[in-house]
């Protein structure tokens, strides 16, 4: 009960802190700009205009009222993939707040995901306005919007945590250095090592926070397995290409899916002659490196 109390004394100063931290966060990032706060929904208004102009005009889609859609759809995503991105060096790249005395550092991830709350909420108008003009009315389920975004924030929140611990835990590269031992010897065993682990992570998330948590804990184990890094950095992308398609998760077969008024399943069985053929490709460039090393040396001069 004592613990509790403390705990529950403590909340009111958690809070403060998350607050000023948003607050330090929305200053630093739009810092010397013209625009300033603008720019928190241009990116998402953008990427609307894009596909809304793609899917309805260039490649018509089945799906009805797709501005209104895909400007939801947009925006959610942006603020959930904003801040496992930013998640993932939110007490990495805190080390100074970290490092003092009593510091709370699980306020750190909840600071994140707040700040891209404020950004999400300030692009809302825009998507709202997108819906009315594509014709949609807001019903009773409108009402509903504040438990949706509660929720949404408490998923974000989960997974920001878990990734922001995974970072800490995992920049620790000497330990995978000693995982790997056994085939630091032989360059090849290594690269398959690593593709079999890049791509077990792929299929459960998405690019971006793959390619920010992977990179500083491989790089340095490629790097003293004596690899190319230009030559593991293709390959990377590669691998990590290929789990956007790759199931469960994969972002660019649940995008097929919703636009094209598809199952999942069919959508899947049509990809993987595609998805053998990459990974086909990517392991004869691990098993001969000349052909990525030989073009990047020429490309290079």
């Amino acid at each position: 009960m004592t613990n509790l109390n403390v705990a529950t004394r403590r909340l009111p100063v958690l809070r403060d802190l998350a607050v000023q931290l948003v607050i330090r966060d929305l200053k630093l990032r739009y810092r010397r700009t013209i625009v300033g706060l603008a720019w928190s929904f241009a990116f998402p208004v953008g990427q609307v205009i894009v596909l809304s102009f793609i899917f309805t005009l260039v490649l018509p889609t089945k799906v009805g009222k797709y501005s209104a859609f895909v400007s939801i759809g947009v925006l959610v995503w942006t603020w959930f993939q904003s801040s496992l991105v930013m998640a993932s060096t939110a007490i990495t790249g805190n080390r100074e707040l970290v490092r003092r005395p009593g510091f709370p550092s699980s306020v750190l991830p909840v600071s994140v995901v707040g700040t891209n709350l404020i950004l999400f909420l300030m692009a809302f108008p825009a998507m709202v306005l997108v819906v009315l003009y594509d014709g949609g009315r807001p019903g009773l389920s409108v009402s509903a919007l504040p438990l949706v975004i509660a929720v949404q924030f408490l998923l974000t929140l989960g997974i920001s945590y878990l990734v922001a611990s995974l970072n800490v835990k995992f920049r620790d590269t000497q330990q995978m250095v000693t995982l790997l031992q056994p085939f630091m010897g032989n360059p090849t065993l290594l690269m398959i090592a690593i593709m079999l682990l890049v791509m077990a992570v792929g299929t459960a998330m998405d690019m971006t926070p793959t390619i920010l948590i992977l990179t500083p804990v491989l790089m340095p184990v490629v790097k003293a397995a004596g690899i190319d890094p230009v030559y593991f950095g293709v390959l990377f992308i590669i691998n990590n290409a290929i789990g956007l398609i790759t199931p469960p998760v994969g972002t660019v077969l649940n995008t097929v899916a919703g636009v094209g008024g598809m199952k999942m399943d069919d959508v899947t069985r049509g990809m993987l002659p595609f998805m053998w053929a990459e990974f086909a490709m990517m392991f004869l460039m691990v098993l001969f490196p000349q052909l990525v090393t030989v073009p990047a040396r020429w490309f290079a001069g």
